[in-house]
């Protein structure tokens, strides 16, 4: 709503829903995650997101957020499917999950984020989601591997 309205109230209900799901989500992953690298990236990235998302609008807050979700989309049938043990629509999700995550997170996500740093009087305030970059472009490989290896 925000992105295509420019609307402040639906800016405050973004901002506002988007920091309790990642604070909600940080707290689980701190309670019942095992002690891993995972968890702790995990922890990084619920930090770093609620630190953009709470920046001023014109940071492109909204619109990182926009695409970083919308290439988490597939993602979910993938794990319903899993626990379903339905292994064809698992394969099938897992195609549109490889396509959608590689495709929005590296080129789009490194468009923004090159665009913000280079644009705005104060790169150094986005320096704390460049590791979240460099996070999703990890598990873009490691999505690679885990499709095309046996």
């Amino acid at each position: 709503g925000y992105l295509s309205s420019i609307n402040p109230y639906f800016y405050s209900t973004l901002v506002s829903y988007s920091t309790g799901y990642f604070i909600y989500d940080f707290i689980y992953c701190l309670r019942h995650l095992k002690n891993t690298n995972l968890k702790w990236a995990f922890l990084y990235h619920h930090i770093a997101s609620v630190y953009i998302i709470n920046m001023p609008a014109k940071y492109c807050g909204p619109l990182i957020l926009f695409w970083a979700e919308l290439s988490n989309i597939p993602s979910y049938p993938v794990y319903y499917y899993l626990k379903k043990g339905e292994t064809l629509s698992v394969n099938l999700w897992k195609k549109r999950q490889l396509f959608a995550y590689i495709c929005i997170r590296i080129p789009v996500l490194g468009y923004l984020l090159y665009t913000n740093l280079s644009t705005i009087p104060d790169p150094h305030i986005l320096y704390p989601i460049i590791p979240v970059y460099i996070m999703g472009i990890v598990w873009s490989l490691k999505l690679l591997r885990g499709w095309y290896s046996p």
